[in-house]
């Protein structure tokens, strides 16, 4: 149980830390950008353990999650930016 809350706690904060630190336009606020890092911190979680790189709850899952969730950010911000 504490699995998934500690996942999903550190995709918010990966949400909100994307959202102040990449520039430029804020497409869809700091909400979407936090649902976007914890959609993000539970598929690195998942795919890390798929490919046997680590075990639910261990720190290497929360690494990728942050740096997972930084790139997803920046994808979505380039597709957002490139629509209007």
């Amino acid at each position: 149980m504490s699995f998934w809350i500690i996942t999903a706690l550190i995709g918010l904060v990966t949400g909100a830390a994307a959202y102040k630190l990449l520039p430029g336009e804020r497409g869809g606020g700091l909400l979407v950008n936090m649902l976007i890092g914890v959609a993000v911190a539970f598929g690195a979680q998942w795919l890390g353990a798929q490919v046997g790189m680590n075990v639910p709850g261990q720190s290497s899952g929360a690494f990728a999650a942050v740096i997972g969730g930084a790139l997803a950010m920046a994808v979505y911000r380039i597709a957002v930016t490139r629509n209007k």
